[in-house]
């Protein structure tokens, strides 16, 4: 028995000592492997000092972050906040370093967002030790894992159809598995920009975080500012840190002082070729500018919701636009974002929402205000509708996150077709068209224009920017891209299209070279977005017609042989192009239009009037009111409320005293080389002795944006006799 016991003992003994030596191996190792751990400790400025992060050695070769966070993707839903976020509620942080590689780890959970199910986003970080500067951590690899929930399928007919007609386990398995629909986005840092140089920025000193912990609570004066300014002084030369400043100085309305330092760090800076830095510098330019015009103009910044406002009238609103598009320094409508971002207490401190159907409806609005103009012979005014609407396009799409981009690209996309009637039908004297020169060269030169300002600028956190993005909820970044680069092209080609105008009414004849484009443009043919550095280009389909093209998503010369359309395909077939024809198909005159009935206005139009931007109908143009004995013709569109199917044509020609007052107005045929037909014309007669029967389309109010954006009431203008 004791034998026996001895041989328990030693056994035990030996396992016991194996243990021990295998553990006292392991800390080895972990001790060698995470050798020089303590190199990683210290405070450091973020995506190039958005944000911050606290770094500490713990024992045997362990990290801990003690506080800040990384920007990255749903951080802004943090449904609380302290000055230590590291560790506290939906946010958790950890930190390791293997083999002279740092790894940090965040993980981010909302619980819900916006009444959906939970979002959770897992970020991780490898970083290697700067080759530039010493103490700084180079960015290597990431991904970013956003998983947005799962979803029940639990309402599809077509689930529970094979839930039931399953003839074999494995198929019943497979639909049970659909059953639940998961939400993801996936990104992985694009290894063209890695690795990212100083992604981690090593600042010795205690200030950072008291400093960064204010900026996040939207303290960008008094002591913060002074700690910025010591900080600087205490370290010159630093980009972040210089940057920093300069964005503060802005916020703090210290225009001048941020434009000199702002000048002074592109002149030290720009030439570290650091696209981080790049992206972080194009971002704190935003707050600099708007600054400055803050200062000139004497206005503290300008929400684009203000002129929305629905306690003005259509009257008030339009001046405004007016007014605002002939300021000396062409305002920006500044949205002023911080480089820091503040945190609320209970979420992220989102300026005002931008009203984007009213954007939309007012931009559609001036547009068909243009068009009206022109019947009257109010050019200057019809020029300035569609100068300033494009303008807020191009602010939006400067300004703005990525929805308001995309509102601010169909924007300018409704415009330049306003731009391009004007052109092709108002301007007929050689002045007329540097007139409307002036306009496009001082759209084209705002500093607002697209190609001074990268689209995803300021979108979303630099680091997403760093990044390719793959997953099922991911924005469709390449489509928006393409969209504005067509819509650019519109542009472009509204200014192309000028040159060849103004060369047909001076010259007697569409250009032929080059040089008689430049001759009219301020600089040379603008370069085609879908080329691969070549101009736009342009052709001569007959002696009385003139194409300016571009060749397209598809980049295949066409010869503007058939147009794109989007409705076929995003990178569809065709070329966007204008076609310029030799006589106006719509000529306006200079002294605004006069006619005693429909048939007298129509005989001034004889290919029809301009489209209805607000019919249901693609194509439909503006209808005609026809004069009654007291009342004259008007033409009218239909309005934000798009009451086109509410029209109900009447046939019959029967009133209460039987009478066929009503009977509809024949419209007449198409001219034989009209674009379009009159059959989409539309002629109303009216009459003042008899109402109007059941279900007769009447006139409506004037259109009042005090009663809703999109409210009853028609667009309309009368025609003098």
């Amino acid at each position: 028995m004791k034998s026996i016991m001895r041989k328990i003992k030693k056994k035990c003994f030996l396992i016991i000592l194996g243990l021990a030596v295998l553990i006292v191996s392991l800390l080895v190792f972990r001790l060698w492997y995470t050798r020089g751990y303590k190199s990683a400790a210290g405070i450091y400025l973020t995506t190039a000092g958005q944000s911050y992060i606290v770094i500490e050695p713990g024992h045997l070769g362990s990290l801990r972050v003690k506080e800040g966070f990384f920007i990255s993707y749903y951080w802004f839903f943090l449904p609380s906040f302290s000055h230590k976020i590291a560790g506290e509620g939906p946010v958790s942080l950890d930190a390791s370093y293997k083999n002279g590689r740092l790894i940090v780890r965040q993980r981010i959970k909302k619980k819900k967002v916006f009444g959906r199910e939970y979002y959770t986003e897992f970020l991780n970080l490898l970083l290697k030790p700067s080759e530039s500067i010493p103490g700084d951590w180079d960015l290597v690899d990431s991904e970013l894992i956003v998983f947005s929930g799962v979803k029940l399928k639990i309402t599809s007919k077509s689930f529970w159809k094979k839930l039931f007609k399953s003839d074999d386990f494995k198929e019943f398995r497979e639909t049970i598995a659909n059953l639940f629909e998961e939400e993801s986005m996936y990104f992985r840092l694009d290894p063209s920009k890695a690795p990212v140089r100083s992604f981690l920025h090593s600042i010795d000193d205690n200030r950072i975080p008291r400093l960064y912990n204010s900026l996040l609570r939207g303290d960008y004066t008094g002591s913060s500012l002074d700690t910025a300014r010591n900080l600087v002084r205490k370290f010159p030369n630093d980009p972040y840190l210089d940057l920093l400043l300069v964005d503060m100085e802005a916020l703090s309305d210290n225009a001048e002082k941020s434009f000199q330092l702002y000048t002074r760090w592109l002149e030290k800076y720009r030439g570290l070729s650091c696209p981080l830095l790049d992206l972080a510098g194009n971002i704190v330019w935003r707050n600099v500018s708007n600054s400055m015009w803050r200062k000139n103009t004497g206005k503290k910044g300008f929400h684009y919701n203000k002129i929305f406002d629905m306690k003005k009238g259509m009257e008030q609103r339009n001046s405004e636009i007016r007014e605002l598009f002939h300021a000396e320094d062409f305002p920006f409508y500044p949205l002023s974002e911080p480089f820091v971002r503040p945190l609320k207490k209970h979420d992220y401190a989102i300026p005002d929402m931008v009203n984007f159907i009213a954007l939309q409806v007012h931009s559609k609005v001036c547009r068909a205000l243009a068009v009206s103009c022109l019947f009257q012979g109010r050019f200057s005014e019809s020029l300035d509708f569609l100068g300033c609407a494009y303008h807020l396009g191009q602010s939006l799409v400067c300004h703005g996150n990525f929805i308001t981009r995309i509102i601010g690209i169909a924007i300018c996309s409704i415009t330049s077709n306003g731009l391009e009637y004007f052109v092709l039908n108002a301007c007929q004297e050689p002045e007329d068209f540097k007139e409307f020169r002036s306009i496009l060269e001082k759209l084209n030169k705002s500093p607002i224009q697209e190609k001074k300002t990268p689209l995803l600028e300021g979108e979303h956190p630099l680091l997403l920017l760093m990044m390719n993005i793959s997953g099922k909820s991911i924005p469709n970044i390449e489509g928006v891209s393409l969209k504005h680069n067509v819509s650019g092209m519109k542009f472009q080609l509204v200014r192309m299209a000028t040159a060849a105008k103004h060369h047909l009414i001076a010259k007697g004849d569409f250009p032929e070279t080059k040089k008689d484009f430049e001759a009219f443009l301020e600089d040379a043919i603008p370069k085609d977005a879908f080329g691969e550095n070549t101009d736009l280009l342009y052709t001569k389909h007959s002696k009385d017609a003139f194409y300016v093209y571009s060749v397209g998503p598809d980049k295949t010369d066409n010869k503007a042989a058939f147009s794109y359309d989007p409705t076929n395909g995003t990178v569809s077939g065709g070329d966007i192009f204008i076609r310029i024809p030799r006589e106006r198909e719509f000529p306006f005159p200079r002294e605004g239009v006069r006619a005693k009935n429909a048939y007298e206005l129509l005989d001034q139009f004889p290919n029809g009037l301009p489209a209805d931007i607000f019919a249901d109908e693609k194509g439909r143009p503006f209808s005609i009111m026809e004069s009654t004995e007291t009342s004259p013709v008007m033409i009218l569109s239909f309005g934000p409320d798009t009451d086109e199917a509410d029209f109900k044509p009447f046939t019959k020609g029967i009133t209460k005293e039987g009478s066929e007052v009503f009977e509809p107005v024949p419209t007449p045929p198409p001219p034989k080389d009209a674009s379009y037909g009159r059959s989409l014309q539309w002629i109303m007669r009216r009459t003042e002795k008899y109402p109007a029967p059941p279900g007769y389309w009447k006139i409506k109010c004037p259109y009042d944006p005090t009663n809703g954006t999109i409210s009853p009431g028609d667009i309309y203008i009368e025609i003098p006799k």
